[in-house]
């Protein structure tokens, strides 16, 4: 990073801790995610705030580091997920991680994102676009 791409000091590392969160999550879904469908949201919103942070660096030997980081998880989370019609976030412009979903659902998980339309399959189904989810997004960015 170039001296005006330098992070306030009390926000140094705070791209390292952004990529950190995203692999954690992803690990966790990785390994069956057990948690409800608004807290999986919620979680995503590391990846939102990754993408802003991305959009900020200026500085091209910086952004393409940052940029090999999170495509190594993305790739992961996209292995570890299955896409779906319609975005969980409801929003039309959503990002392509917010219309997947974790393959593995552990627990509670499972009903409530069968609840919201978004059923487990084994073969990747999607949900039917005239379902629409009632839980509000807690990250609307």
């Amino acid at each position: 990073m170039s001296q005006g791409d330098q992070l306030p000091q009390e926000l140094a590392g705070y791209e390292e801790l952004l990529v950190g969160a995203w692999r954690d999550l992803v690990v966790r879904i990785e390994e069956g995610y057990d948690d409800s469908l608004p807290e999986f949201q919620n979680d995503l919103g590391v990846r939102e705030l990754l993408q802003k942070q991305l959009e900020l660096v200026s500085d091209d030997e910086a952004r393409a580091h940052l940029t090999r980081e999170i495509s190594e998880v993305d790739d992961r989370y996209r292995r570890a997920t299955r896409s779906v019609e319609r975005p969980i976030n409801g929003r039309d412009d959503a990002s392509w991680w917010w219309v997947r979903v974790p393959r593995k659902l552990r627990g509670d998980a499972q009903n409530t994102f069968a609840g919201a339309g978004f059923t487990s399959s084994a073969g990747g189904g999607r949900a039917s676009r005239a379902s629409r989810c009632s839980l509000p997004c807690p990250l609307s960015l």
